[in-house]
């Protein structure tokens, strides 16, 4: 198991996403507000990460592992 959450907030016609996640086995954080780009229906970190929707849940793919579901932190 490895824990994906999100915070999302709109200010005025922005938004920004807060981003946690835990590496699963290392303990590892990555942890923060992180600059995003949209790409269509999908958003996408710059690097090699994305944030995209499938069947109604939000989901976090990172290169060609397997895509992680998101819990949104209230």
């Amino acid at each position: 198991m490895e824990p994906i959450e999100y915070w999302l907030v709109k200010a005025g016609d922005q938004y920004a996403i807060y981003f946690h996640r835990v590496k699963d086995g290392k303990g590892k954080k990555y942890r923060g507000w992180r600059k995003w780009y949209l790409e269509g229906d999908r958003i996408n970190t710059g690097e090699s990460g994305e944030i995209f929707v499938r069947g109604g849940d939000i989901y976090y793919g990172w290169r060609n592992d397997k895509p992680t579901k998101m819990t949104r932190i209230e």
